[in-house]
């Protein structure tokens, strides 16, 4: 669980940091978010959640990306 919490932690990061540096390229975007998801679906693979318990984690993650998103602008 601590590596999973500390790699989306890292993940975020690198999106403000993209984010700030104005990196707009969708290819780059998309690579981006196709390596998070891979690398949450490595720590994640032994996580034994509801669906409603994923739900309520990506509804949080998509409030600090929004968040994230109205600071830098």
């Amino acid at each position: 669980m601590i590596k999973f919490l500390i790699t989306n932690a890292l993940f975020i990061i690198g999106m403000i940091v993209l984010i700030v540096q104005h990196i707009q390229d969708w290819r780059i975007w998309v690579c981006y978010i196709t390596i998070w998801c891979i690398a949450d679906y490595y720590f994640a693979k032994d996580f034994h959640l509801k669906w409603w318990q994923w739900a309520l984690f990506i509804a949080g993650l998509s409030i600090i990306d929004l968040v994230v998103i109205r600071l830098v602008n």
